[in-house]
């Protein structure tokens, strides 16, 4: 990298030992524009202006996230739910947006920087507040395709799921170590053989049975070891809730070490991870909106796993399949 910085320059003083330049901040642009033939500077200037969004998008990310969490959420308003954290980092974010654009001014042609300023603007009424985790914000409008908001609350949905799981206990004693490449593998604590034989029976033979619209699947994206659950192409699904790679339906599986992996809503996500119950996929921040949850050491711990499952069910399938719900009270309890 600092081959690439200090050649360039060294170059450029050779050429220029007789006819030095005013300014040293052009001695890049001119060495382009000396050197380099029309389509080759076009691809610089693209790569130029890639590194320059990439930089801005981060910083900008970095502010809102900043100002939210550790200015207003720890000192402003500690009550503040994640509806107003985004709101407030989306203002810090349109006013930074602002500020940049009237420093444009002095460099660019005028209106320009105006036009980008009202760019970022129109984006963020489209697509939502930019924050470091867009799904973090359960209760933003949804952008409709005429471009107008939806002010269909989703606050209900969210209240009911937080209402349930926040009767999770705190995990015993400590956290399992876990592989921190692909395949996700949990590597110590891993379910005794009755544990592991329970659950597979009860996910992948009893589950499925009381529940037509589940049923059990080789795995797409893990080892073929793993044993996955899969949505029925009949229901009407959320596709956030589904597993790599695209139309796969797998929304949970069980490895052959008694951990699990499910797509689940974020705020189940926050409290699998602060009960100690579990960990983000290592890709999470690609993609891989994956948690892992804790292969279960014991009977007791498998229930707590077994209503995770069963909240995983309901999140692929926005509520509509209720497990065992056709099923008479005494089989569910065999189950």
């Amino acid at each position: 990298m600092a081959a690439i910085i200090i050649i360039p320059g060294v170059a450029l003083a050779g050429m220029l030992l007789d006819n030095p330049l005013k300014d040293p901040d052009q001695s890049y642009i001119v060495l382009i524009d000396t050197l380099l033939p029309p389509g080759l500077r076009g691809i610089i200037l693209v790569g130029l202006f890639a590194s320059l969004m990439s930089s801005v998008d981060s910083m900008f990310n970095s502010l809102a996230t900043l100002w939210s969490i550790d200015v207003y959420k720890r000192h402003l308003n500690p009550a503040a739910g994640e509806a107003g954290e985004c709101l407030v980092g989306g203002s810090r974010f349109v006013h930074a947006l602002d500020r940049s654009a009237n420093g444009f001014r002095a460099t660019v042609p005028d209106g320009l920087s105006d036009g980008l300023a009202s760019t970022g603007l129109s984006l963020i009424l489209l697509h939502g507040v930019p924050f470091r985790k867009p799904r973090l914000c359960p209760f933003y409008p949804k952008p409709l395709l005429d471009g107008t908001l939806s002010d269909e609350p989703r606050r209900p949905q969210i209240k009911e799921i937080k209402e349930r799981m926040m009767k999770l206990e705190r995990r015993k004693g400590n956290r399992p170590v876990t592989g921190s490449v692909l395949p996700h593998l949990q590597l110590s604590d891993q379910s005794p053989k009755d544990v592991h034989d329970h659950m597979s029976y009860w996910a992948l033979v009893a589950l499925p049975a009381a529940t037509p619209e589940v049923r059990e699947e080789p795995t797409h994206i893990s080892v073929p070891s793993t044993r996955a659950l899969w949505l029925n192409e009949s229901v009407d699904a959320n596709p956030a809730g589904f597993m790599p790679p695209p139309g796969s339906r797998e929304f949970a599986h069980l490895h052959a070490d008694g951990s699990w992996h499910f797509l689940v809503d974020e705020t189940l996500v926050s409290e699998i991870l602060d009960k100690g119950w579990g960990e983000r996929h290592p890709w999470y921040d690609r993609g891989v909106l994956e948690v892992m949850v804790y292969a279960p050491r014991d009977l007791e711990e498998a229930e707590t796993v077994k209503a995770v499952v069963l909240e995983s069910i309901r999140y692929a399938s926005k509520g509509v399949v209720i497990p065992f719900s056709k099923q008479p009270e005494k089989e569910v309890e065999k189950l």
